[in-house]
């Protein structure tokens, strides 16, 4: 009777073996959905990442657009032509700490040429329908020689196989309060907006586009164009912008 009890009371060989396979099922299974939490949690990173980049590339267009620098008319006084809607973008990317852009204006209150090679520079495509992206692979003034929107290349006419980003703030770019955020890099796609079906001047359509690990595009050894991680639009208004009074 007593070698009975003692046998009831121990495992078996083939019982320790089901249990030892039971385990091994719950701990695969657990180890499964480590990547999926992984993924989980980075893309809940990069969402963040890219509402604090939104959020910081806004502001700062919505405060250079404050002070427009658009005041700048052509031609005859009876047929005077607004030649400049520019403003300068002013974010850590765009304008590093210690490099501020050149002045806008000459002594004589002329257009300063210079200004439209700085990425900082936003030049608006008034009186157009072309699209125009920064920051531009080619300076402005090297596309004009004035930084004249009439006369700036649509980027959405780009050449066949030509990306529409061909370069990206970043690198590293800069959270809403300033943070560095190495790796991420954004673009500007800036149209003029449609107000009852027709496009109008003083009122703007800005597409932010965010990348993650953006690599600029090299004509000499082209790859395929970088998709962003994230796309956010605003509306941005610069206006008015009228025709000053004609001197009599």
């Amino acid at each position: 009777m007593v070698g009975a009890s003692r046998r009831r009371g121990g495992f078996t060989l083939l019982e320790v073996l089901i249990a030892l396979v039971v385990l091994v099922v719950g701990i695969l299974g657990i180890l499964a959905l480590v990547p999926t939490a992984v993924r989980t949690a980075g893309d809940a990173v990069d969402d963040l990442v890219a509402a604090q980049q939104a959020h910081s590339v806004v502001a700062a267009l919505r405060l250079g657009a404050r002070d427009l620098y658009h005041e700048a008319w052509v031609d005859t006084p009876d047929g005077r032509r607004l030649a400049h809607a520019f403003f300068l973008f002013p974010h850590p990317a765009a304008t590093p700490p210690g490099q501020p852009p050149p002045a806008a204006r000459r002594p004589d209150g002329a257009i300063d040429p210079a200004i439209f090679d700085h990425p900082a520079c936003i030049l608006l495509p008034h009186g157009t329908d072309a699209s125009f992206v920064y920051p531009r692979a080619t300076p402005i003034a090297a596309e004009n020689g004035q930084g004249d929107a009439a006369a700036a290349r649509d980027d959405m006419a780009r050449a066949p196989g030509e990306p529409l980003v061909r370069r990206a703030y970043g690198g590293p770019a800069a959270a809403a309060d300033g943070t560095p955020l190495p790796g991420y890099a954004f673009a500007l796609l800036v149209q003029r907006a449609s107000v009852d079906g027709a496009r109008v001047d003083g009122l703007y359509r800005v597409t932010v586009l965010l990348y993650h690990g953006f690599g600029a595009w090299d004509p000499a050894s082209p790859t395929d164009e970088p998709a962003p991680m994230a796309m956010y639009t605003t509306e941005l208004m610069v206006g008015p912008m009228s025709i000053p009074a004609v001197t009599r």
